[in-house]
């Protein structure tokens, strides 16, 4: 019954995105000239759906549901209503969004994390930088680019568990995305840094309770967070303190210049 289908992946999961509607079949369409930088395979370790456009009769959707029921694998649907194609970047933030939510919900039950950030990789080392839409996330990732320092998201971005113990960063989609490099890189999570604008550079250390706040508030800040339950939420709000038990914050004064890099370089020499 669908009028068109991807399948795309999204780390270890992998995410089917069936569109229903003529209209929402224009918004997947767009993903095949986008964003081909996702994988088209078929080895991922578990499965979500992504359902585009309700035109349809309860009894109709609910079969095309049914068709989900495979139990050796973790099973999510997120359903959003038929989109209406003003631009291609808008309905593709709406598609967007969706595949966050399900991928959200997929790692927060393993104690993973979705936040609005920036990060960046030195020497294979993870770094996050948070703050409020604003704050100069994207501006840092321009700069961080600039320097030939490989950026991993300039908006959203996933903080993973590793099977070590430690946590490791991992790029979320974001459209468009001409400032990723290195997509597959996953360094280790070393510093955390909330972004202030300043006449100069400089770090002021954060304390665990002041560094757990901003990693939750983080991940607060992106839309999917409100989708999901309050189970869940419990579990990233731990998930966000035992990331700062583990991991070093800073507020990070800086101006509009890569040179903010030399603070980080000393601070983290290994």
């Amino acid at each position: 019954m669908s009028i068109s289908t991807r399948t795309i992946q999204y780390g270890e999961l992998g995410i089917v995105i069936e569109a229903l509607t003529p209209t929402s079949e224009e918004v997947v369409s767009h993903l095949d000239e986008s964003f081909q930088h996702f994988q088209l395979q078929d080895d991922y370790a578990a499965l979500a759906r992504v359902v585009l456009g309700l035109e349809l009769e309860q009894s109709a959707l609910f079969d095309i549901l049914s068709r989900m029921n495979d139990h050796t694998r973790y099973v999510t649907t997120w359903v959003h209503a038929s989109m209406r194609v003003t631009s291609a970047p808008v309905a593709l933030h709406k598609l967007l969004s969706c595949v966050d939510a399900a991928a959200a919900e997929y790692y927060a039950l393993r104690g993973g994390i979705l936040l609005h950030a920036a990060a960046a990789s030195l020497r294979h080392q993870g770094f996050l930088f948070l703050g409020k839409s604003g704050a100069g996330k994207s501006t840092t990732a321009k700069n961080t680019a600039a320097v030939g320092i490989p950026v991993l998201g300039e908006d959203r971005v996933f903080v993973l568990p590793s099977k070590d113990g430690e946590y490791v960063l991992s790029k979320a989609q974001t459209y468009p995305a001409q400032l990723i490099s290195h997509p597959d890189l996953t360094p280790p999570l070393r510093g955390v840094f909330v972004l202030a604008q300043n006449a100069s550079d400089h770090l002021e250390r954060m304390t665990q309770t002041q560094t757990a706040k901003m990693v939750f508030q983080a991940f607060q800040e992106h839309p999917a967070g409100s989708a999901l339950s309050p189970k869940l939420l419990r579990g990233i709000f731990q998930t966000a303190c035992q990331i700062a038990r583990q991991v070093p914050g800073y507020i990070l004064h800086l101006r509009n210049a890569p040179d903010f890099w030399k603070l980080i370089d000393a601070e983290f020499p290994n």
